[in-house]
Formats: C-alpha cells, sequence, structure tokens
C-alpha cells in the first residue's frame, strides 16, 4: 500500500465541509504516531457561502460571502495547528483545469469527490484514468439524496516488480447506470434541504461511512468497494460489499 501524501477534497458543501472537520480531527490523532507523515490538504470549490448553505454545511452566518474552500482552510488550518499544510482551489471543476491544477497530478492520494452532479464526476474520473503521471490513487465518491447515500471507493496502485496495476473496489461509472447519462442539474442540494429536513441527516450519514472506510484504509489496508445506506420513515438500514485486502491482493498479482 502506498503512503498517501495528499488528500483532495473536491466539493466543500454539504457532504464536503462536515468530512473535512472529522477527517482533520482523525489526521490530529494519526500525528501522535511516530512514523506517520502528515499528508497535504487541499479544498476545491468555486461556491461561496450563501445563507440557504448554513442550515446543513458546516459554516456560520460570519463565513456569508466567502469562498467555502477558503473559510475551511482558514478555520481547519489554524484550529489544527497545520495552516501551513491546506491549501485551498476556489474554482468550479473544468477540463482545462483539471489539467493545470497541480493537485491532480499527484501520486500517493485520497480524493474524496464530494461534487453534486454527474457531470463534474465524469471529469475528474476521466484525468485520473487518463493521466499517466497518476499512478497511485485511492478515490471516495459520496452521493446522496433526501433519503439515500452511498460511497464507492475506488483503489489504483503501480506495482512495480511486475510492471501491472493493482485495482480494486468499485467504478461507479460501471455500478449506477447515470453515469453515463448526464442530467442536468435542476435544483441544488441547499435548495432541496429547505423542502426536505431529513437531507441534513443524510450528509452525516454519507460523510461518517466515507472517512470510517478511509481510516479502515489507513489502519487495516481494507475498504469496502460499496457502502449504500437508506432511512425513512424512523427505518434504517445499510449494506457494505466488496471488501477489499490491499496485501492479498498485491500478494496474487505478484505471484509467477
Amino acid at each position: 500500500m502506498f503512503e498517501v501524501n495528499s488528500i483532495s477534497i473536491i466539493g466543500c458543501g454539504g457532504n464536503g465541509s462536515i468530512l473535512a472537520e472529522a477527517l482533520m480531527s482523525y489526521l490530529k490523532g494519526k500525528q501522535e504516531d511516530r512514523d506517520f507523515s502528515y499528508p497535504y490538504i487541499w479544498f476545491m470549490d468555486g461556491d461561496i457561502v450563501e445563507e440557504k448553505n448554513i442550515r446543513r454545511q458546516n459554516f456560520t452566518i460570519k463565513d456569508l460571502g466567502f469562498y467555502k474552500c477558503d473559510v475551511l482552510r482558514r478555520r481547519l488550518g489554524l484550529e489544527y495547528n497545520v495552516y501551513n499544510l491546506v491549501g485551498h482551489i476556489p474554482f468550479f471543476l473544468t477540463d482545462t483545469g483539471l489539467s493545470s491544477q497541480r493537485v491532480y497530478n499527484q501520486n500517493n492520494q485520497a480524493i474524496f469527490l464530494c461534487v453534486d452532479n454527474v457531470e463534474a464526476r465524469l471529469l475528474v474520473w476521466k484525468h485520473l484514468k487518463d493521466d499517466k503521471n497518476v499512478r497511485n490513487f485511492i478515490m471516495f465518491d459520496l452521493g446522496n439524496s433526501d433519503y439515500y447515500g452511498q460511497v464507492t471507493t475506488y483503489y489504483q496502485e503501480y506495482i512495480r516488480t511486475v510492471d501491472k496495476y493493482l485495482t480494486l473496489g468499485a467504478d461507479p461509472r460501471e455500478r449506477y447506470p447515470n453515469y453515463s447519462r448526464p442530467q442536468e442539474r435542476v435544483v441544488g442540494c441547499a435548495d432541496r434541504a429547505a423542502e426536505v429536513p431529513q437531507t441534513i441527516t443524510a450528509n452525516y450519514l454519507t460523510a461518517t461511512y466515507a472517512l470510517n472506510n478511509f481510516i479502515q484504509f489507513m489502519e487495516k489496508k481494507t475498504f469496502y468497494g460499496s457502502i449504500e445506506w437508506a432511512t425513512k420513515e424512523g427505518m434504517f438500514a445499510t449494506e457494505a460489499d466488496g471488501l477489499c485486502n490491499i496485501e492479498e491482493a498485491k500478494e496474487l498479482l505478484t505471484i509467477p
């Protein structure tokens, strides 16, 4: 398993802003490990904080008018005393932007994809698979609606000894049909949350499952390819499948 040198949170709205705080808390605890090297953290989002965001996202009144990614960088960087190890990119995803931003050209990275539209997801996936400089990465793709959510995780590592790529987990482009049928974005998550209060809890659940999968990856070198949950009328159900063990898979790949 490769050592994670950088972590990118792409999309700092409902899922991303909630995940960011919990992730920084986990990394703070990891600093006690002697062999732990703190990764550089990137926050990326072209949105500014609006009043409608405060109800469901990890922002307050004093954040109004500022870029979401910059708010998280300043607040969490200072709070966890790692201000020199966090950066922000206040832009929306574009094909040319992906190629020019150094954050996407780094090896050994963990990416939390927290955007709310198919087009942005496809851009990130296309870049990661096409850029030959990006050999090692793990991608956590978060998505949810009012009463349903999922986290799909995909791992890629170049094994130099056999000149092969080890790939594990779930590719959401294959698992979810709507990835091949991009749709026009009609209503944003923040707008929907004002009408459906359950959406507020949906972000906390999705962010928690994503972080738990990341911690399992860091601590045990295992992760679930797919985690899905659903809740409605007081009922709650979750399903996790495709448990991936990186070390076992690597041994199988390198057997002559």
